[in-house]
């Protein structure tokens, strides 16, 4: 799945995910009405807002899904069922999205939100600890 991700997310480690693009609100909205592709299978993206249960992800899984079928194929990659490929990609889309909330401004005491430079001083501090 490591590779799968890599290949669909340009990431190698979850720490990438910190900076990850969101799929759009109006993406998003428009799919769930039904008015909207949903996502693209060339240039995937999560919504990480959400957890994997969102329709946009569920979209996604299955996107990587079969196309981990086809690398398994492409590369002779040992059979694994459907639902173990879909729950190792589900652990890894939670993984990811830890490192992504991790990342996200919080709110300070003063009703402000943290400086990207804050953020970057906190998961530095965090790291250290």
């Amino acid at each position: 799945v490591r590779e799968l991700f890599k290949i669909a997310f340009h990431a190698t480690k979850d720490e990438e995910y910190m900076l990850h693009v969101l799929a759009s609100c109006e993406a998003i909205l428009s799919f769930t009405h039904g008015t909207g592709t949903g996502p693209d299978p060339l240039a995937m993206q999560w919504d990480m807002v959400t957890t994997y249960r969102s329709e946009w992800n569920q979209k996604v899984i299955d996107l990587l899904c079969t196309q981990y079928t086809t690398l398994q194929v492409i590369n002779q990659w040992s059979r694994r069922s459907p639902q173990s490929i879909k729950d190792d990609i589900i652990t890894k889309f939670s993984q990811c999205r830890r490192c992504w909330r991790k990342a996200q401004p919080l709110s300070l005491s003063d009703s402000t939100h943290e400086t990207m430079q804050q953020v970057g001083d906190r998961l530095v501090d965090q790291m250290n600890e």
